[in-house]
């Protein structure tokens, strides 16, 4: 219930700002949205749960240019490899999960690798944000960032499983990473163009 009222909120907010982000913010919270509609069915339940996963690839493609161009909005520079290791140590860890996970995946591998790497991806761009925006604003949008990854890596498990604990934890951990993501995207973007008007 908590993603329609947040794209409510940002159709709002869109009227107010007119950021040039937030329609991709708009796009990547439907599309997740939309999955979650798809993954409730339960009629030809392999065709919906494919469908909702390419939905669901979509809605994280949004996020990584989200992340991406978010800070590319401030003032670039070119980081050093030894403060990467957060990085590094992420892409391990997560590639270890997807293989680890992809056994239960059966006929759903392919669209489930690259959506393994999608997410891998968008968690990488997420990191990447705490050398270009406020550190407050980096804490709330990372904390979102690995509430979506927690989530992901429940609805993997759950894939073979299907246990009802499991689908409860997905739901709470994806329901505070819109939150999270969400309310931390909109308060950069509130504070740039208040900027923007400023130096106007």
């Amino acid at each position: 219930m908590i993603v329609p009222i947040l794209i409510g909120i940002i159709l709002i907010k869109f009227k107010n700002l007119e950021h040039p982000l937030i329609p991709l913010l708009l796009v990547a919270t439907f599309f997740s949205f939309m999955g979650d509609l798809l993954f409730i069915v339960t009629v030809e339940e392999s065709l919906f749960k494919l469908l909702g996963l390419c939905t669901f690839i979509v809605s994280k493609v949004a996020y990584v240019m989200l992340y991406f161009l978010s800070s590319k909005n401030t003032r670039f520079h070119i980081v050093s490899w030894n403060k990467r290791w957060p990085e590094i140590i992420t892409i391990f860890i997560l590639l270890g999960a997807f293989f680890y996970f992809s056994k239960s995946l059966g006929d759903f591998f392919l669209p489930g690798l690259i959506y393994g790497m999608v997410s891998v991806l968008a968690v990488l761009m997420a990191l990447n944000r705490r050398f270009y925006v406020s550190r407050n604003n980096y804490s709330m949008v990372i904390r979102g960032a690995l509430f979506f990854l927690v989530s992901d890596i429940f609805m993997g498990m759950n894939f073979s499983l299907k246990d009802g604990l499991w689908e409860g934890l997905t739901l709470v951990f994806y329901v505070m990473g819109h939150w999270f993501v969400t309310y931390g995207l909109m308060e950069q973007f509130t504070e740039e163009v208040k900027e923007e008007k400023t130096n106007f």
